[in-house]
């Protein structure tokens, strides 16, 4: 991943998974917008991606790319129970 583009591995195809945001090690976004992951963007080590995705997609981008740790366990979503408006 390191070195390549978003766009170049294919990674939304591949991975069926959206990167939503990358923030570079060491950088301090100085507005959110800072923070949109574009397909052009180069990967650098130690870089973090804000990725979302089905469980099991998630669970075998992780299997699959030993350079690749979540950080945090993806989790069922919870029964939302939405009211009309009146």
């Amino acid at each position: 991943m390191v070195g390549r583009s978003l766009r170049q591995m294919r990674f939304r195809d591949h991975y069926r998974a959206t990167v939503l945001a990358v923030r570079s090690v060491g950088s301090q976004p100085e507005s959110p917008r800072d923070l949109f992951a574009t397909r052009d963007l180069k990967l650098k080590s130690g870089d973090t991606l804000l990725i979302k995705g089905r469980i099991k997609h998630l669970k075998n981008l992780v299997q699959e790319r030993r350079d690749f740790v979540m950080v945090t366990e993806p989790r069922q979503p919870e029964d939302v129970k939405i009211q009309g408006i009146h």
